[in-house]
Parts: structure tokens; sequence; C-alpha cells
């Protein structure tokens, strides 16, 4: 056996799933689970499964959206050229008035 093996956990199972979903459904921590339930697993790894099953259950995902993605891109473009252009006629305005001063 190498390190590798040895510190990896067994993938996840629908059955792993279902348990973890019932412990935290009845208010079991996650502390509590890897002692007594699911000693091979670590907090932290308990902790993101159970967000990624209910991110999964409830349409959300870590993984981008590409629409949303082309949006938030678009978004930003859009930002930084409505600062480009407010910094643009403020220079005008202001020049506009200096040389009507100056005339």
């Amino acid at each position: 056996m190498n390190i590798k093996d040895r510190y990896l956990a067994p993938k996840w199972t629908e059955e792993n799933d279902a348990k973890l979903l019932e412990l935290r459904r009845l208010g079991i921590t996650y502390p509590v689970i890897r002692r007594d339930y699911m000693p091979g697993r670590t907090e932290r790894a308990l902790m993101s499964r159970y967000s990624k099953i209910i991110a999964e259950r409830s349409g959300r995902s870590n993984i981008p959206d590409p629409l949303r993605t082309e949006q938030a891109r678009l978004a930003k473009a859009n930002r930084k050229f409505v600062a480009r252009m407010q910094a643009y006629y403020a220079k005008r305005a202001r020049l506009m008035a200096e040389q009507g001063q100056a005339a």
C-alpha cells in the first residue's frame, strides 16, 4: 500500500449520501458523524459533500454557468465603458468652461 492509497477515502456512494443527509437532518454534528458513522472521512469532506448534495438538489452548482459568466463579463465591460465616458465628458465640460471663461 502506498501513501496515496492510505489517505484516499473511498468514493462517495448514494448510500453514503443518503446516510449523511439523514444524519444531518437529525441534527447530528459533523464531528459525531465522522467519529461514529463515517470514520474514514474528515469533517471537511463531510461538510463539502453535504453542501454539494444540497446544491445539486436545489439546482445550484459551483460549476459556472456559461451564460452567467458571459453576462458578468459584459456587465464589467459596460461599467468600465460608462466610467470612461463619464470621465471624458467631465473633462470635455471642464475644457469648454475654461475656454468660455478665457474668451
